[in-house]
């Protein structure tokens, strides 16, 4: 059964997970998060004591969603391309249908403004992220599902770069842009 606290934290967290998103740290206030619930700073600060605490939540948050959707088929062997477009789905609908930047994109934007704390496990998280990325590659040519020239480290980081410069050129130029360069993407692993 869910209490009164963890659904009014829940519903904080929900609440600055959109606006972290979508303005980035330095874009929102705990006014922007507790006028339009009804409640007071005194509340937010009850369950996250600093807006840094609030925004490590939000991508620790986002990395245990993208872990979900993904999958961990280290673990278990799988195909590579379906993990692969697990994080293409994931990756689109958080730009597309959710209008969001992913976390590492507006951390990076601005992260000679963050705290430490956010810095590092934003970092955390990208290294982690690589690292999978690196991994589904490594199986995918493994497997013959992928075909590229260069390292898998340097076929993930390419990946990574281009689905987050895809979500700042979706704002720019409309959402068509999302599903071009996830095409190119495929087209590039001879998909």
């Amino acid at each position: 059964m869910t209490t009164p606290r963890t659904s009014t934290r829940e519903h904080i967290l929900k609440r600055a997970t959109m606006l972290f998103q979508g303005r980035g740290y330095n874009g929102f206030s705990f006014k922007d998060i507790s006028v339009p619930m009804g409640i007071k700073n005194a509340a937010i600060h009850y369950h996250f004591a600093t807006k840094s605490d609030l925004c490590t939540a939000v991508i620790e948050r986002y990395s245990e969603l993208l872990k979900s959707e993904t999958g961990d088929f280290m673990k278990h062997g799988g195909s590579a391309r379906h993990q692969l477009e697990a994080y293409l789905a994931f990756v689109r609908h958080e730009i597309l249908d959710a209008r969001c930047m992913c976390p590492l994109t507006n951390v990076a934007v601005a992260m000679d403004t963050l705290p430490d704390e956010i810095q590092a496990k934003a970092t955390a998280l990208s290294i982690d992220l690589l690292a999978y990325l690196t991994r589904v590659m490594e199986v995918g040519r493994e497997q013959d599902e992928f075909q590229f020239n260069s390292t898998a480290e340097q076929k993930a980081l390419s990946v990574k770069a281009t689905l987050q410069g895809a979500g700042q050129l979706a704002r720019l130029m409309g959402p068509q842009v999302v599903d071009q360069v996830i095409d190119q993407i495929r087209r590039d692993l001879g998909l």
